[in-house]
């Protein structure tokens, strides 16, 4: 397969998206309704501001106990994404792609064009890529 093409030939476009007041109710809701596995957090520009993992929800959920249910919903999605997000540009090799989710053990990587999130390239679209070229269809959501 061609690694030097670019990134924006196996991404999905068009993510699912959530807002950085997005209650913890609502993400994992989310989380629950879709296969997805990543959450880009945005502002009303489209500008990615963070992102969120279910693992990073897991986490949360897991010592719940320690909040009380109003503290609880009081936490929003910028309480709890990452804001220091590693990203990529879609004319980005698929190349450049992989060794960034490899060297940083990431599974997905957002691609944003002068700061506005434009897709999500996952492991799963670099595999599919690798090994399932012909039947590879963007938009899965399997991020």
């Amino acid at each position: 397969m061609d690694n030097l093409l670019p990134v924006e030939t196996i991404m999905s476009t068009f993510p699912f998206t959530i807002m950085p007041d997005t209650s913890l109710s609502k993400i994992n809701a989310i989380f629950e309704q879709h296969l997805f596995h990543h959450l880009p957090v945005v502002n009303e520009l489209n500008i990615l501001q963070g992102i969120i993992s279910k693992e990073d929800l897991l986490r949360l959920t897991a010592v719940r106990h320690h909040f009380s249910n109003a503290g609880y919903d009081r936490i929003s999605a910028r309480d709890i994404m990452t804001d220091r997000v590693y990203t990529i540009a879609p004319e980005d090799s698929i190349e450049k792609a992989a060794n960034i989710l490899l060297d940083q053990y990431f599974h997905a990587l957002p691609v944003v064009d002068h700061g506005r999130l434009v897709g999500i390239v996952t492991t799963y679209d670099l595999l599919k890529h690798q090994f399932r070229p012909a039947t590879y269809i963007g938009n899965g959501f399997d991020y």
